[in-house]
């Protein structure tokens, strides 16, 4: 088989080379290559299925504020007794694996035994949000604002040109790929890759040729020029200052040859250092407020990305939804005094899986 090679000469089987052999030749290596990634992930969750417990047959894991970039944590074993593992890394919906985690053993509250239910709040479509005010795309703030879907009109009017009710589910994760590698400044051969990896773990065909992504990157950019022009101004105050500051105050130093690919890692830099910042800051305050008050029925479980598990009795659902939104949704301000928040979107469930 035709690839890459290791720096001991054998050959890459890494999913993104995997996945670039399988979009050169779709039809006759979709399938096979899809077959062996698709194993891959059999095996992975497996070994997901197989993470350790402690003592009290809890899931645990170390969040440590290495090993990412831009204010996120990252996550591994417990650093004392080597038990649990990356939650991060857990598949979301559709795969069953998180419907194994489940919340804590119901209570007993003035006679009546009351269980608990798993709460995720996630942030809506964060750094897309966050692209649209600092880049100050008028017209995409004013669909956020109404509360419209932003993927399906994207895909409906910018990409595919088409009616909302033709917009499949395939067009509109088309759309949300394209909306990212457009707004990152990512080119359409790194925009095919992703597409590639994505499709041969499903073992589908390839949804997207290179034409058609070209395409789709130049529609998106020639619809928003705003885009273009915060892409060359983020370029200019790299090259001038060697830093950027996110919109809660964290600055960021860009070391290191000033090309392509430093300029793309500044461009992500606000956008993505805001959300990270922006969730620090509010699960700090969301821990203050539960100590403050010595809650004990309440408790922040896990966090992931841009998405935080919270569990609850079932009868202060509401009330646990209220103090979640008042700690992370939190108002922020563009370099030019645009103030803009990041609405919070919780689901309720009886098991991880069910929640998110």
């Amino acid at each position: 088989m035709p690839g890459k090679r290791t720096s001991t000469g054998k050959r890459s089987t890494k999913s993104e080379v995997l996945a670039g052999l399988a979009m050169k030749n779709p039809l006759e290596m979709g399938w096979p290559i899809g077959f062996i990634v698709k194993g891959r992930q059999t095996v992975k969750h497996k070994g997901f299925l197989k993470t350790s417990l402690d003592k009290g047959n809890r899931l645990k894991c170390a969040y440590k504020i290495s090993g990412t970039k831009f204010s996120r944590i990252s996550s591994s074993k417990t650093i004392f007794r080597g038990c649990g593992g990356n939650l991060q890394n857990w598949p979301h919906r559709g795969h069953g694996v998180r419907s194994i985690v489940i919340p804590d053993i119901p209570i007993v509250r003035g006679g009546k035994v009351i269980p608990y239910k798993f709460i995720y709040a996630d942030l809506e479509q964060a750094e897309a949000r966050v692209v649209a005010y600092i880049a100050g795309i008028e017209r995409l703030i004013k669909l956020f604002e109404e509360g419209e879907d932003v993927h399906t009109w994207m895909a409906s009017t910018v990409i595919f040109r088409c009616s909302e009710k033709e917009v499949t589910f395939e067009r509109r994760y088309l759309s949300k790929k394209i909306v990212h590698a457009g707004n990152y400044k990512m080119g359409w051969w790194k925009l095919l890759i992703t597409l590639a990896a994505d499709a041969v773990k499903q073992g589908a065909i390839i949804p997207m040729t290179a034409a058609e992504a070209k395409k789709a990157l130049n529609r998106y950019h020639g619809y928003f020029p705003e885009l273009i022009m915060w892409h060359l101004s983020t370029a200019d105050e790299l090259r001038e200052s060697r830093y950027l500051t996110d919109l809660l105050g964290k600055v960021h130093y860009f070391f290191g040859a000033l090309n392509d690919d430093t300029v793309r890692e500044a461009i992500s830099f606000v956008p993505q250092s805001t959300v990270g910042s922006l969730l620090d800051l509010g699960l700090s305050r969301l821990d203050a407020e539960l100590e403050e008050h010595e809650e004990k029925e309440m408790r922040c479980v896990a966090q992931a990305h841009d998405a935080v598990l919270f569990q609850a009795p079932e009868d202060r659902i509401d009330e646990a939804i209220g103090l979640l939104e008042r700690n992370l949704i939190i108002p922020l301000k563009t370099h030019d005094g645009v103030e803009f928040t990041i609405p919070l979107g919780c689901t309720v469930g009886d098991n991880w899986e069910e929640a998110s």
